[in-house]
């Protein structure tokens, strides 16, 4: 065990310093929406801002330079600096967890064990595969023309290896698989420990957020993510992209149960859901359409509560800066598709440039439909298996045989739907705390759609049935208007 000290920490002290540089990034952004940084969620929505961030930055650098030492110190030095701007509030936010000690006990205790998983080695086989090399070609070199010609999967324009590339810089050089993921899944877990906290001390129902109960639902998730084999080291796109999806969600439900267009203009819940959407859309081409679904959710609900009534310069204040950033993160991502693969959304066969480099729109075509076999029926036969439905009972009987992933939050979810549907008919006629219908789960209803009709991998979609669970186990509790709050805050731990 005494071996195990070291290792782990630096693990720790590299978590720590990396997660107060992204943090201090992501003051910057709060700052210029205006929203003071008063609170321990606050400090973690910082963290999420200024990875976003950086992100947008990284890709802007890589044109000229590799991702390197350089970048980093310049993270460094921005985002400390910004820290000892706001010192005084980092200070109180500390003063604030001194009483909140539950939280930090639980929090230390997985924090550990996080740093344990982190020690191990990569066994993921996509981050052999591909992900290793291309977080090498990242921080060796700027963005190589027609790299989709040496190996495809290195043309895959997903904006996270960027992300890996920069730890993987200085003394985490050949290291950064042991603290790139682990550092956000460490940093989503202070968020849902902090929301269990909170929701059982405000099992009274006064102040409680209903995404609270959404990132309580949503721990075994990830701890199941953490504890297979290899699960925290690697560079894989899929956690990343689930975090984003959870975060999005808890994101958008304070929207839904908050916000108000007379609320003294404060666009800063908008425009936080704005910044995931599209960093989601450049982290992963699987993620847009979930990202689109809740962008519409949002624009709906933002309408419905009157939102044109703020006039054209309230109006301006929200959509100009998700506008700018739209086009700072989303310009440079297609430009970068074209620049490694002719295409500005690599490997999908639109948005051709010519280019010497181009790979044919028909051997892009065929490695479609080669992905959209085996995601139905592994290594079979394209023809036969999408000219009819045939491959739908063998799917199915694969997809059961995976618990967690897929059958358990199925079957929680019919069951949930089950408790919904009975609170809401034996309290009709009673005034009800319900404010949220079954509309909530349009964006994730979309996505299964398109998700089953294109490549129906469980790994795609697993995130978005458990985010089903803990939605439906939220439209539950509120259905049952006429049962104690304690009572129904502790179905959700039962639950749990």
């Amino acid at each position: 065990m005494v071996e195990l000290i070291s290792p782990m920490s630096l693990i720790l002290v590299s978590w720590l310093v990396l997660f107060l540089m992204f943090g201090g990034l992501g003051f910057f952004v709060q700052a210029i929406s205006h929203q003071p940084m008063v609170s321990g969620s606050l400090w973690l929505d910082a963290f999420w801002l200024g990875w976003a961030l950086s992100l947008l930055l990284l890709q802007l650098w890589h044109f000229v330079f590799p991702v390197n030492d350089i970048i980093l110190i310049v993270f460094m030095l921005v985002g400390f600096l910004s820290i000892v701007i706001h010192r005084h509030k980092l200070l109180l936010i500390i003063r604030r967890l001194k009483h909140n000690r539950v939280f930090i006990v639980i929090f230390v205790l997985l924090l550990l064990w996080l740093s344990n998983r982190a020690i191990d080695m990569p066994t993921a086989f996509d981050t052999g595969f591909r992900d290793i090399q291309a977080v090498m070609w990242l921080d060796t070199y700027p963005i190589v023309p027609g790299l989709n010609n040496l190996f495809s999967s290195l043309a895959f324009n997903q904006s996270v290896y960027l992300y890996d590339a920069l730890l993987d810089a200085s003394i985490w050089s050949g290291r950064a698989y042991h603290i790139a993921t682990g550092l956000l899944l460490a940093t989503f877990l202070a968020s849902a420990t902090w929301s269990m906290v909170q929701l059982y001390r405000h099992r009274d129902g006064q102040g409680l957020r209903w995404s609270w109960i959404l990132m309580t639902l949503l721990i075994p998730y990830i701890l199941y993510d953490i504890v297979r084999r290899g699960a925290i080291t690697h560079y894989l796109t899929d956690t990343p992209v689930d975090l984003i999806g959870f975060l999005s969600v808890a994101f958008v439900l304070d929207f839904i149960q908050f916000y108000r267009t007379d609320a003294n203009g404060n666009n800063y819940p908008i425009l936080k859901i704005a910044i995931l959407i599209l960093t989601g859309f450049t982290i992963k081409q699987s993620f847009v359409v979930f990202g689109l679904g809740l962008g519409l959710l949002v624009l709906v609900i933002w309408l419905r509560r009157g939102g044109f009534r703020m006039g054209t310069g309230g109006f301006l204040r929200i959509i100009i800066p998700i506008v700018i950033y739209g086009l700072l993160i989303g310009i440079p991502w297609m430009a970068r598709g074209v620049v490694t693969s002719g295409y500005i959304a690599y490997p999908q066969s639109f948005g051709r440039f010519d280019v010497d480099w181009a790979e044919s729109p028909k051997l892009i075509e065929e490695r479609q439909e080669m992905l959209a076999t085996n995601t139905r029926i592994r290594y079979g036969n394209s023809d036969e298996v999408l000219s009819s439905w045939n491959w739908v009972r063998p799917w199915f009987q694969d997809g059961v045989s995976n618990i967690f992933e897929f059958t358990m939050p199925i079957l929680m979810s019919l069951f949930l739907l089950l408790v919904y549907g009975v609170g809401r008919f034996r309290h009709r006629k009673e005034k009800s705390e319900l404010s949220i219908g079954l509309w909530i789960l349009f964006p994730m209803l979309m996505m299964i759609a398109v998700w089953f009709l294109s490549a129906p991998n469980i790994k795609y979609i697993k995130y978005i049935l458990w985010i089903n669970v803990a939605v439906l186990a939220i439209l539950s509790v509120l259905a049952w208007s006429q049962i104690m709050w304690q009572w129904r805050i502790y179905g959700v731990f039962a639950i749990l």
